[in-house]
């Protein structure tokens, strides 16, 4: 009987305290996690407010991209040039800088419960899930913006045009150039630093001796 009272009690327990961060999220306070990167949450208010250590990071990323036409992997260099580092002490990678630019949170924006925890019944353990959009708590206004809304929407969609022409280059001969040895198709891959792309024989597995051609000589 024990065990179940004990059960029970921390089921209602559980049940307060997620009642209490819904509270808390439905009024544009933190809830829970950490503050995206240039915010720090106010012991004060439980709102996100500007880092006076770390704003000026994540508003120069945006304006390297939107001005400068940066691209991710500019970006992990030049922070790295810059010993420039993530508050965990680790250097910046594409996934931080991606996962930056398409955060709404950063327009002004409080959102809660993006994920949740399930636990898994064939090992017992609990795991994080993805939870669909229209289920999410979103406050506008909960905080000060990052950058405008011009900047920040500037910012994707000079990601995604540069997305574009990369994938439209990369594919510009497919189908249509062949291998200069055995005639086999040819397909596109990228090398070094810089990601340098370069035509490939598709039969080298099979004994083709041909030399990679550079992308931008054909």
């Amino acid at each position: 009987i024990q065990g179940v009272l004990a059960k029970h009690n921390r089921r209602r327990l559980l049940q307060n305290i997620n009642r209490g961060k819904l509270a808390k999220a439905k009024d544009g306070k933190n809830a829970g996690g950490a503050a995206p990167e240039g915010y720090i949450v106010d012991p004060k208010t439980d709102k996100y407010v500007f880092d006076p250590d770390r704003v000026e990071y994540a508003r120069l990323a945006c304006d390297l991209v939107y001005n400068r036409d940066y691209t991710l992997r500019d970006l992990v260099s030049e922070y790295k040039k810059r010993g420039i580092h993530s508050r965990t002490g680790k250097e910046w990678s594409l996934t931080h800088f991606h996962d930056m630019f398409y955060n709404e949170e950063y327009l002004g924006k409080y959102i809660y419960g993006r994920t949740k925890s399930t636990k898994d019944r064939k090992t017992g353990k609990c795991k994080k899930i993805k939870v669909p959009q229209k289920d999410w708590i979103i406050v506008e206004n909960a905080h000060e913006l990052l950058v405008s809304k011009e900047v920040f929407y500037g910012v994707q969609e000079k990601l995604r045009w540069r997305r574009k022409r990369t994938n439209h280059n990369t594919h510009l001969l497919t189908g249509i150039a062949t291998c200069y040895l055995c005639g086999s198709p040819v397909h596109v891959k990228f090398s070094g630093e810089k990601r340098k792309p370069k035509y490939v024989c598709t039969n080298k597995k099979n004994g083709c001796v041909s030399r990679w051609l550079d992308f931008y000589d054909l």
